[in-house]
């Protein structure tokens, strides 16, 4: 069973219908992810880490609603022949707030 990822930031602006995830693994066991809404578990994405040497895989989730605050728990996931195995316990994002530049 591989490890929750290390780490799950998220950046989007309050208006936006897309959101940005970064999961942040060290591990380097994970093959997949899924990302889970908080306010709809029924709403997931599955998608494929980035590279197994990468520690930082980016994520773009679209079709969102504008002005709702959103949290997305994330879990391992280790896809071998089709079969899926995922971490028991999953990272909540945390928000990403930008700032202007001095």
């Amino acid at each position: 069973v591989p490890d929750k990822p290390d780490g799950v930031a998220a950046k989007a602006n309050i208006s936006s219908t897309s959101i940005t995830l970064s999961i942040f693994d060290t591990k380097g066991f994970a093959t997949h992810y899924k990302a889970v809404d908080q306010m709809n578990v029924s709403k997931h994405t599955t998608f494929p880490r980035s590279r197994q040497s990468e520690r930082h895989t980016f994520h773009g989730i679209d079709g969102l609603t504008p002005f709702r605050n959103y949290t997305f728990c994330v879990y391992s996931i280790v896809r071998d022949n089709g079969t899926d195995t995922s971490s028991t316990n999953c990272t909540l994002s945390v928000p990403i707030v930008e700032t202007g530049m001095i």
